[in-house]
């Protein structure tokens, strides 16, 4: 698929109309922006063959629920999932090194993400405004937590951080509701 600005996309008129996304079996990309406010949308099928999910392919589907990323896909692209409010459930795939920037921005249906074990960063933003997040185990692949990575998850109550982390950004867990917190010693 082609990269699009959030204002040019063939299906442009049809997007208030799109309850339902299949990506056909052979394409490798998600293009940006491809579905952005496309606040209808409640189901996105993605086959094996897609490889990459473009910035802000995703954001604002404000109905979407739940979403299956097919193995291959090595990061969550800047703004990919930002906004969608109804997003309740993600499978992230093994293969996912990186989220990005704002990836799941104000993704306030979360109740439980699963990181990875091969993600090595959470980028600035990532999970800022999820405020159905309770617990988050980090695990022993990531490196570095980016500035407001966390920011007002305001029920979040347990973070279970890996062993490989030696960085924590700025601001990465205000605005919590910690009852109380253990930083591990390897945090530079």
């Amino acid at each position: 698929m082609y990269d699009y600005e959030s204002d040019n996309r063939p299906w442009e008129s049809y997007e208030d109309k799109i309850k339902t996304v299949v990506i056909e079996d052979g394409v490798t990309t998600i293009g940006e922006n491809s579905f952005y406010d496309c606040e209808k949308i409640i189901n996105i099928l993605i086959p094996d063959s897609v490889m990459s999910i473009g910035k802000a392919a995703f954001r604002h589907c404000e109905a979407l629920e739940s979403i299956n990323i097919p193995d291959g896909i090595t990061q969550i692209s800047d703004n990919a999932f930002s906004g969608c409010l109804g997003l309740t459930e993600i499978i992230i795939p093994d293969s996912v090194t990186k989220l990005g920037i704002n990836a799941f921005y104000n993704c306030d249906g979360l109740t439980e993400i699963i990181i990875p074990d091969n993600v090595i960063e959470i980028d600035e933003k990532a999970f800022y405004g999820c405020d159905g997040l309770t617990e988050i185990i980090i695990p022993n692949s990531v490196k570095t937590i980016g500035d407001y990575a966390f920011e007002f998850c305001r029920v979040l109550e347990y973070v279970s951080f890996g062993t490989g982390l030696t960085t924590i950004g700025t601001y990465a867990f205000a605005n919590c509701n910690f009852k109380n917190i253990l930083i591990p010693s390897n945090i530079t």
